[in-house]
């Protein structure tokens, strides 16, 4: 009877072992690996959650904020750009977690230092950021955490930048396009991606 009994709780706690792992291993977030990141496409509104997630993408210079370059406890996602031009992506007002995100060319792991855009406080303690992008192409979207001990969940949205002004001079055919961007480096990006470059118009050899 003592063997019976003995053999029996070996298998309870094997059970209870099992369930531990599963459970375990059930808690990481979907798209936890840059390898493997969520579908997306067009604009509008779309979920997220860090919660059990890890960190496994590269820290980079361009996401330098208060001394931190990592973005961590990161998700990541795979967007299909419906048009070309200036698009945004946003954190504000979709999370309370202290956020940190950052942009790339192509899906899959990004490679060292070829971000293309980052941010970590552009709305409180929230994420936005710009960059240009080409209808049909996609990029990486990483979304994460400033703080390693940071895990939340929420929405982004991702949306076109409209223009402030768009214009063509009829007499030289230049054409100027004013947009209300994040920072220098998103607008030069905006401004090559249109074949062109940062100008005034109230510079002589912009009317010549």
């Amino acid at each position: 009877m003592t063997k019976i009994q003995v053999s029996r709780v070996i298998r309870s706690n094997l059970a209870i072992a099992a369930s531990s792992l599963l459970m375990c291993a059930t808690a990481n977030a979907q798209n936890d690996a840059c390898s493997a990141p969520t579908p997306i496409a067009g604009y509008g509104t779309f979920q997220f959650s860090t919660v059990g997630a890890t960190t496994d993408g590269n820290s980079d210079a361009a996401c330098l904020f208060f001394s931190v370059t990592q973005v961590f406890n990161d998700v990541w996602f795979c967007w299909t750009a419906p048009a070309t031009g200036l698009i945004e992506v946003a954190l504000c007002g979709g999370t309370t977690l202290d956020t940190k995100m950052a942009a790339y060319p192509g899906c899959g792991c990004p490679t060292l230092n070829s971000t293309i855009a980052c941010n970590d406080d552009s709305c409180s303690l929230q994420s936005k950021l710009q960059f240009g992008a080409t209808a049909g192409t996609t990029y990486t979207i990483r979304v994460g955490s400033y703080a390693a001990t940071g895990f939340g969940s929420g929405s982004f949205t991702v949306g076109a930048v409209v223009p402030l002004v768009d214009v063509t001079n009829p007499v030289n055919g230049n054409r100027y396009i004013g947009l209300n961007v994040a920072s220098w480096a998103a607008a030069e990006a905006t401004a090559q991606m249109f074949g062109g470059h940062l100008a005034s118009i109230a510079d002589q050899a912009e009317n010549d």
